[in-house]
């Protein structure tokens, strides 16, 4: 009977570790005023499952032998690279944004005198735009076209029906 409390002790104990490390490094990623706790929680998170680990290396090394134990972690690590693989792509494709005009007619790509114009351009320029409804999905393709062209313009959305002040200025 006392064997099986040490063990679900131990078991909780490295449970509790585990989710100290996820916590403290999911703050550590999010929360910049907290950095140094949560390094202190990493690093408590750590020392406890190296105990853990020390402690119970008998029966872990028994665990991870068998067949089925085996297949699990070959599975969670195939399942891990893979999420990991599409994170990248993610994380690539958002930071080299390409846009492809496939119409016949080229209606979606600035005409070279419009590169050539937003090229041009020496100063910041802001534009401030007012939709009704849906119409905000006319301008916010081609503005960010513009923006893309150059860093130069920035713009801003107001709706008309909730802004009616913000349109007199």
């Amino acid at each position: 009977m006392e064997r099986i409390a040490v063990r679900i002790f131990l078991n909780v104990f490295g449970l509790l570790s585990v989710v100290v490390i996820l916590a403290s490094l999911v703050i550590y990623l999010t929360v910049d005023s907290l950095l140094t706790y949560a390094a202190i929680g990493l690093l408590v998170g750590m020392v406890c499952l190296l105990i853990y680990v020390a402690v119970s290396f008998e029966h872990l090394s028994a665990y991870f032998s068998r067949q089925s134990t085996k297949s699990g972690l070959n599975m969670l690590i195939t399942v891990t690279v893979l999420l990991v693989i599409i994170g990248l792509v993610e994380v690539i494709s958002a930071r080299h944004n390409k846009r492809f005009d496939l119409t016949e007619e080229g209606m979606l790509t600035l005409s070279p005198l419009t590169k050539k114009v937003l090229q041009a351009l020496n100063e910041e320029v802001s534009i401030i735009v007012f939709y009704q409804r849906d119409q905000i999905f006319e301008f916010r393709d081609l503005l960010k076209q513009y923006r893309d062209e150059t860093g130069k313009i920035s713009y801003q959305f107001f709706n008309l029906n909730q802004n009616p002040g913000r349109a007199k200025e």
